[in-house]
């Protein structure tokens, strides 16, 4: 992938997103509430990497920036992969997996350009000395934002969701701090 420029919030997603039960958090609100994954995750980094909190017209123009790719493109390869996944009759498994494999990596680019396209749209610079709380409450501030400006009130299953994608951007807090700073942005 030497052909995608520097991406701090590219950089930021892959330290994530692997960390334990984040990718399947993100990909539950996505699929349980049409939430967008690149929007949750720069909600984070925006908190995490000190650059504070989002206004609905920092998280508009992001959505308005990648709007089209996300539907058209990231959209698109999802669909053919997710039905390729469900299977064939007819067509060689291997082979189709080999696909799938091969559909799933362009996805992945997709996403990593919807990131710079967002990470463009940002222009101030982080302080990564920000104190961990306090990156942490303006994560989940950046999310109840995007919450709300999305109509959705999270749920049960949704809030543990959030925490599970909050707990991965602040893994320096206990779960307890995470919680109460979820709850405090979310407001209950």
């Amino acid at each position: 992938m030497s052909d995608f420029p520097a991406s701090e919030l590219w950089d930021f997603t892959i330290s994530v997103y692997g960390r334990e039960g984040v990718s399947a958090a993100c990909i539950a609100l996505q699929d349980r509430r049409g939430l967008d994954v690149d929007m949750i995750l720069m909600c984070c980094w925006l908190g995490a990497s000190g650059r504070g909190r989002a206004n609905a017209q920092e998280l508009d123009a992001g959505w308005q920036a990648i709007a089209a790719w996300q539907a058209e493109v990231v959209g698109a390869l999802r669909a053919v992969r997710r039905r390729i996944k469900d299977g064939y009759a007819g067509a060689p498994e291997t082979a189709a997996t080999a696909v799938g494999k091969a559909v799933l990596k362009q996805e992945i680019e997709a996403e990593h350009v919807a990131q710079i396209m967002l990470e463009a749209t940002i222009d101030r610079a982080g302080k990564p000395s920000a104190a961990p709380a306090e990156q942490a409450a303006d994560a989940a501030a950046n999310l109840a934002l995007y919450l709300k400006n999305r109509d959705v009130s999270p749920a049960g299953e949704d809030r543990k969701d959030l925490a599970t994608i909050l707990a991965g951007t602040a893994p320096d807090l206990s779960a307890e701090d995470v919680r109460k700073t979820l709850d405090s942005a979310l407001g209950s």
